[in-house]
């Protein structure tokens, strides 16, 4: 009987122990849960609010036979922003939201037209006045369209355009606004989670914050209607097939906000990890956690066109974008946290572009120029890419 007692005792000292351990990693887990959440708030956008990745568990090896450095586009031109820009849109302006709350706005002008001394690159002169354009650069084509957008108290996350004359635009700050561009006027509405992507519907708007609530703002009325889904949400896009939502776990919805019915939901990640950032009307392109772009098909029901990896995303919210010349997937860039932009040709070709900043958070095409398109790092710089045009191959 006392060597039984015994037995326990030390069966229940060992517990003690053990539950002192677990305890302890439970509480290391929650400091570091609430690190990464304090992270965002501190203007680093890195991940998405309460969600994180180990890439470390992804098998990432891949071979660079194919992999080179780009000669089929060089920069057309670059300017410093005042802070980092995480999002862009093109539209009547070139739109770069940044980390300080700021959107500002800059123009592409092509004037004369000139060949580089190595390569055929096409650069855009324009006259220089603004002070943030590197004098360096004669043939710089980004000119300061007006002054900066400013009334947002934390980073802008994503920008669109409403029309010709008005802008839209969500921030961690917890507010949508839009904004008249010709008065930098703003009219506001509160949401009661800090959203990291929206897209415009109609007259409406939906705001996506990576949980289950999307908040619908009709523009004809004060408050915004929350709605909540079956899944964290972590973007939303408007297509010419519809609303596009990604969620926590790698899927992709088609969604009628009309009736609020999902009519389609394709598993698009095998490895169930997050829908980064969806991009594009026509031509869609989608990044995940996973580090695989997808371009999605141009008909109903939705589905995987083409898939390109291994882009560098390592949780962050990342876009990417087709750049068409003959055929719509010409070439898909995608951004990275690898200090560059990722091009995939039609011949399977990966091509990179480097940048100053050790992240490229964002990438859209120019609808003003073929073969064209505009990146933005976290070392401030907004880059205007350019096609080669006498290169022989893609």
């Amino acid at each position: 009987m006392i060597k039984h007692n015994r037995l326990l005792h030390k069966e229940n000292d060992t517990l003690k122990e053990e539950n002192t351990r677990l305890s302890h990693l439970i509480h290391l887990a929650q400091q570091r849960i609430k690190d990464l959440s304090g992270t965002l708030q501190k203007n680093q956008i890195n991940i998405m609010p309460t969600i994180t990745v180990c890439n470390d568990l992804i098998e990432t090896s891949t071979s660079k036979r194919n992999e080179r450095m780009s000669a089929c586009f060089a920069s057309a031109g670059q300017v410093q922003l005042d802070s980092p820009a995480t999002c862009l849109c093109d539209g009547t302006f070139i739109a770069a939201g940044e980390i300080n709350g700021s959107i500002s706005l800059w123009s592409a002008s092509q004037n004369i037209q000139s060949r580089s001394t190595t390569n055929s690159l096409y650069r855009f002169s324009s006259t220089d006045s603004s002070k943030s354009i590197e004098k360096s650069s004669l043939t710089n084509p980004l000119n300061k369209a007006s002054d900066p957008l400013v009334g947002h108290e934390g980073p802008v996350t994503s920008i669109q355009w409403f029309d010709a004359n008005s802008i839209s635009s969500v921030s961690l700050d917890s507010t949508l606004r839009i904004w008249d561009i010709s008065t930098s006027q703003c009219q506001t509405y509160h949401i009661s989670i800090p959203s990291v992507s929206h897209a415009i519907v109609d007259t409406s708007i939906v705001a996506a914050n990576c949980t289950k609530s999307i908040f619908f703002v009709d523009t004809r009325e004060e408050t915004p209607t929350e709605i909540v889904l079956d899944s964290p949400i972590t973007s939303v896009a408007s297509t010419n097939l519809g609303l596009f939502m990604g969620n926590s776990t790698g899927a992709l919805l088609l969604y009628d906000p009309r009736i609020n019915k999902v009519y389609q939901e394709l598993q698009i990640s095998a490895a169930r990890l997050p829908i980064s950032k969806i991009s594009g009307t026509n031509n869609v392109t989608v990044t995940s956690f996973d580090g695989i772009v997808r371009l999605i098909g141009t008909e109903l029901p939705i589905f995987v066109e083409k898939e390109f990896s291994r882009a560098p995303i390592n949780g962050s919210i990342i876009g990417s974008c087709c750049v068409s010349l003959a055929n719509r997937d010409d070439f898909i860039i995608c951004g990275s946290t690898s200090g560059k932009a990722i091009v995939w040709t039609s011949s399977d070709a990966v091509q990179t572009l480097s940048h100053t900043g050790n992240i490229v958070y964002d990438c859209v095409p120019l609808n003003s120029f073929v073969g064209s398109f505009v990146t933005c790092d976290n070392a401030n710089y907004l880059t205007m890419w350019a096609r080669s045009f006498d290169q022989a191959s893609v």
